[in-house]
């Protein structure tokens, strides 16, 4: 069991830090690039074979706490800390076609006979050989034939400029918007509403990607842990308990910095809260996800390490007054960036479980290692 010492913290460099005991965790050099489980069930989030070993990491963790919360600092070598759009102000139809992209292609109306030789410049006549198919020869032709016109320059000035409207271009999807509107005259991207639009990966803007801190905090006592099911009750016919992956965790927390400069404390699980992964349009329950409003969030690059603190009041992890000292808890954490540092990592005490930390597609070290609050 590991001792979480009492201390008033007010924030990220408050000099009391100093005196709170540091946990280092090590990534060993040439660690495997991505989880291993994930690489099997989503291969297609590991397409880049350039680096399949990553170089070693080191990380800090620090947790303190007083009658106000629990303070948890965190710290990852980095170059620089990425930054990402606030998600409580995520508009979810952004994401997806609509009406509103339909006044962008009419913009490029006038231009609508350059979108085909664009992508298919086909090869040109100084390299053509006697095995050069006619086909490409036509497509240097009608691109030869564009390029000429007084206004190309414009259209690939606008498009250039504009990352959406290159992606219409790029995905075909200006091309097919015409020929729609020359069959129906009222044809809007307003019907294809549910389908993504191209230009923006939702993935990379989600609490468990990126630049942040996730942090998962397990109240099961000790004697239960692994027993209790939360809200995952165990059907009759499904495997004895140590066969699969087991609820424990009862709060998890991510902290990252957005694109104002300003950082975002995301609440990702807790009593009541369905577990889903904040998908836009994502269905929710009448209480879910959210920005937490009440203790104190920090994040900074110091030196050369991404630092991150978060302070979680005790109403927050579901006490109406203070604890007192020797409770204890299970508590783990992730660093995801460059490659990810985990904490619990090869412990023996630990195990893959795919309930312990969002996203459950991945299976992070079990909520194994104790913590108890001293005097």
């Amino acid at each position: 069991c590991t001792g979480v010492a009492r201390s008033a913290i007010a924030g990220i460099d408050d000099p009391a830090w100093s005196s709170v005991p540091t946990v280092v965790i090590m990534r060993p050099d040439g660690a495997a690039a991505g989880n291993e489980i994930e690489k099997i069930w989503k291969p297609f989030l590991f397409t880049d074979t350039k680096q399949d070993k990553l170089p070693a990491k080191r990380a800090d963790l620090q947790v303190a706490w007083d009658d106000t919360g629990l303070a948890i600092r965190g710290s990852l070598e980095a170059d620089k800390l990425g930054q990402r759009p606030r998600l409580e102000t995520r508009n979810d139809d952004d994401f997806f076609y609509g009406k509103k992209d339909d006044a962008l292609l009419l913009k490029m109306e006038p231009w609508k006979d350059f979108f085909q030789p664009y992508l298919k410049r086909g090869v040109e006549a100084a390299k053509w050989t006697p095995t050069t198919p006619a086909n490409t020869k036509e497509e240097w032709k009608a691109f030869d034939k564009a390029s000429k016109d007084p206004a190309w320059p414009a259209f690939t000035a606008f498009i250039e400029a504009d990352r959406t409207a290159m992606e219409f271009v790029k995905s075909g999807l200006a091309e097919r918007f015409y020929k729609e509107r020359a069959k129906r005259p009222d044809a809007s991207l307003a019907e294809a509403r549910h389908v993504y639009r191209p230009g923006r990966d939702f993935l990379s803007e989600l609490p468990f990607s990126g630049d942040s801190f996730q942090v998962a905090i397990d109240f099961d006592p000790a004697s239960e842990r692994f027993q209790r099911l939360h809200d995952l009750p165990q059907l009759p016919w499904s495997l004895p308990d140590g066969f699969t992956a087991v609820p424990d965790t009862d709060y998890e927390f991510s902290a990252y910095l957005c694109n104002d400069d300003k950082p975002e404390l995301w609440c990702l699980l807790a009593p009541g809260i369905p577990r889903y992964h904040y998908y836009p349009r994502h269905t929710r329950g009448p209480v879910g996800q959210s920005a937490i409003k009440d203790g104190a969030v920090e994040v900074r690059h110091i030196g050369d390490r991404n630092v991150y603190y978060m302070k979680l009041t005790w109403a927050r992890l579901g006490f109406a007054t203070p604890p007192k000292p020797g409770q204890d808890f299970g508590l783990t954490c992730k660093w995801n960036a460059a490659g990810g540092v985990e904490f619990g990592s090869n412990y023996a005490v630990t195990k893959s479980n795919g309930l312990t930390l969002h996203p459950y597609w991945s299976a992070p070290s079990s909520n194994s290692v104790r913590w108890s609050l001293l005097p």
